[in-house]
């Protein structure tokens, strides 16, 4: 040994008390022995941190010191025999060994430095340059940068990660979707099938039965008139349900084709009231229409509006009590016309609001619901239909309190 190296043997062989901090494992691979006493020196010198320094001489003797111990910091001088420290430093970084990696050279060379920077090393010393402060700050600064590579590297793991998720559950969802689409096709085919093949026949029974009823108005006090009659209305019904269906399944899939005219609403609604006058009359209901003095044209579907009043009404006069009454309101601004149906009847609880207006979907509180079932289909219908003209609407009430369906459409196309 070099009197160099005895003379730092003594101050290294006799380290200073550390804090109470974990001695962090430096492996320093030099073939030069008078460095390896001088960095021991360095690193006693080092205030409030204990390391535990290994040496080796070699590229074989590190790269296996790398494979089989953990090390906080590796110091690799540039020049190591037939070898050099960019050699270790890419073999250690292709092993898959992320610890921190300081290169040293004895004379400075700024090529070897950019090059020892971008193979991947923590930092670049000269070797004549270094003194305690610096290396101690060196490796600081290399676990640190350690530790945040090994953050972010974790982070990119966890995204990773995340975003597999994503893209399974984008893949599930969009392989529901599918599922769901081929159901409604079906779905829609086979509504348009039924519908087919129920309109002939029922287009049949309807025909019949108004020449029986001819017939029959004929004979001097025939008892069957009245279960004609019956029979008419219900067939009358099932027409009604199988064109709310057929519109529905439309409207829901965009194929039915809007045909804008102009609607003078006054003279409108003076039509629905008559035309509901004996269906009134039955139940004692009152039907009041309060309109201003002048409404302007609105520009819609007559046929789909027409059907929806005609549901509202039709459900208004369904849940009144006898001798109940019924009011029918009309108002406009200059963009937009509001309808109000508004009845006495048995109402609808909070939670049934929006729920009545799915399809098949019918209210659950009522005595009339439970008596006279039907498809569920007509509001449906109505909020479909609104919806294509690019309007709303709601239904507010209470159980006990009356029902008020309130539709919004726009008053130009």
């Amino acid at each position: 040994m070099s009197a160099f190296a005895s003379g730092f043997l003594t101050s290294a062989n006799q380290p200073q008390p550390k804090a109470d901090r974990a001695p962090l494992r430096i492996l320093l691979v030099d073939d030069d022995e008078d460095y390896y006493v001088l960095t021991r020196a360095l690193l006693s010198d080092v205030e409030d941190q204990a390391y535990e320094l290994d040496w080796k001489v070699s590229y074989d003797e590190a790269l296996a010191a790398l494979q089989h111990a953990a090390y906080d910091v590796c110091l690799i001088d540039y020049q190591l025999g037939g070898h050099n420290g960019l050699e270790i430093l890419n073999a250690v970084r292709e092993s898959g060994d992320r610890t921190p990696l300081i290169m040293l050279t004895g004379h400075g060379d700024r090529r070897v430095d950019q090059a020892a920077l971008a193979a991947g090393a923590a930092d670049y010393l000269f070797k004549a340059k270094t003194d305690a402060a610096l290396l101690e700050r060196s490796i600081r600064y290399a676990i640190e940068h350690a530790r945040s590579l090994e953050a972010l590297r974790q982070n990119e793991i966890r995204l990773a990660a995340l975003y597999e998720q994503e893209q399974t559950r984008a893949r599930e969802l969009e392989h529901a979707y599918a599922e769901l689409h081929h159901a409604e096709m079906l779905r829609d085919d086979l509504t348009d099938m039924i519908i087919h093949d129920l309109r002939g026949p029922l287009t049949v029974i309807t025909i019949n039965l108004d020449l029986i009823g001819q017939a029959l108005s004929r004979l001097p006090n025939s008892e069957s008139l009245p279960s004609l009659t019956n029979a008419r209305t219900a067939a009358r019904r099932v027409a009604w349900m199988i064109d709310d269906l057929l519109n529905v399944s439309k409207l829901e899939a965009g194929r039915l084709q809007l045909n804008f005219t102009p609607l003078a609403v006054a003279d409108w609604l003076a039509e629905k009231q008559e035309m509901y006058r004996t269906q009134l009359e039955a139940k004692q209901i009152t039907l009041a229409l309060q309109t201003p003095a002048k409404l302007p044209l609105a520009w819609v579907d007559i046929e789909l509006i027409d059907r929806v009043l005609d549901n509202l009404i039709g459900n208004a006069i369904k849940y009144t009590h006898l001798g109940g009454h019924i009011a029918i309101t009309a108002e406009a601004n200059a963009e937009r016309l509001t309808l109000c149906v508004q009845d006495d009847g048995e109402g609808i609880r909070p939670d049934e609001r929006e729920r009545i207006f799915e399809k098949f979907a019918r209210g659950t509180s009522s005595e009339v619901t439970a008596t006279r079932p039907g498809a569920g289909l007509g509001l449906a219908f109505c909020r479909l239909a609104v919806a294509a003209h690019g309007g709303t609407i709601t239904a507010d009430g209470a159980p006990g309190r009356g029902t008020t369906f309130t539709v919004t459409l726009p008053l130009k196309r």
